[in-house]
């Protein structure tokens, strides 16, 4: 390839540009027989006549090291806005690293950090700019396409709330709720994260898994009322919820906690067989 521009730097070095199949070459070259690439950006441009006139509008620009005279690890910018750090292939095209939309035109303001196929989002973890984080695989467009999506909370009591995605849609029969208290909740919920059906676990000093049904009356709507099972058994039917609805874990005492490992008359003993 013809290099043009030339100007000899301290030996054995000089700078000039270069036109190859991927873009155009600005930056320092080593001589040689072979001049090869040192450091410097690459250029990929869009040919197109406007009025007569042939322009030249750049599609992105990469700068970065190379290897062997091929582009290797940098920082790509693109004419859309995006803006990419990593690995790329010898085409320029993402392998590994990092992708940021920052533009207002695009979806979503988000960070992607993770894998690309053919140059393209595949799977990784993306935190969106309002405080998201979905992990799993992503569609080329970075929207998520299955794995968890994970929600901070304004709630004081609440620390986060996860739901799993499928075909990129959040489930609320998969949800994980995580009380700042170091509880947490796994299973189904309601719309505003009341839980319905599911497990608490993690109770401070206590290892049981508490098995939790939301009551619910035969007109299909949500009573004051639940029951909870422990793991080995024992049950407390119709407890009140109160004011703890979408805390169930607060309507067990530690009190009933021991009830349910150590049988009490007030709760339900599990079948014993002769």
């Amino acid at each position: 390839k013809e290099i043009t521009d030339v100007k000899v730097l301290n030996y054995p070095y000089f700078s000039g540009e270069m036109e190859f199949e991927f873009g155009r070459f600005i930056g320092v070259f080593e001589i040689g027989t072979n001049p090869v690439i040192k450091e410097g950006k690459v250029v990929q441009e869009n040919e197109h006549t406007v009025e007569g006139k042939l322009v030249r509008e750049i599609k992105f620009t990469f700068e970065g090291e190379f290897k062997n005279g091929l582009p290797e690890f940098g920082k790509i910018t693109y004419k859309d806005g995006k803006i990419f750090e990593g690995k790329v292939t010898i085409e320029l095209l993402p392998l590994e690293g990092t992708m940021t939309l920052n533009d207002k035109a695009s979806r979503e303001e988000c960070t992607f950090e993770g894998k690309f196929l053919n140059g393209l989002p595949e799977s990784g973890v993306i935190t969106y700019i309002d405080g998201r984080i979905f992990e799993g695989m992503v569609n080329k467009d970075l929207s998520p396409l299955e794995g968890t999506m994970k929600y901070p909370s304004s709630n004081k009591d609440i620390s986060s709330v996860t739901h799993r995605v499928i075909d990129g849609k959040e489930l609320l029969t998969d949800t994980q709720i995580t009380y700042t208290d170091a509880i947490i909740f796994k299973g189904q919920v309601t719309p505003d994260l009341s839980p319905l059906e599911g497990v608490i676990i993690h109770y401070p000093s206590y290892n049981d898994v508490i098995h939790f049904i939301r009551d619910i009356a035969s007109d299909g709507s949500l009573l004051p009322t639940a029951t909870f099972r422990s793991s080995n058994g024992y049950t407390i039917k119709n407890r009140p919820l109160g004011d703890n609805s979408r805390e169930p874990h607060l309507a067990i005492t530690i009190a009933d906690l021991k009830g349910m490992s150590e049988y009490k008359p007030e709760v339900t003993a599990p079948p014993t067989h002769q």
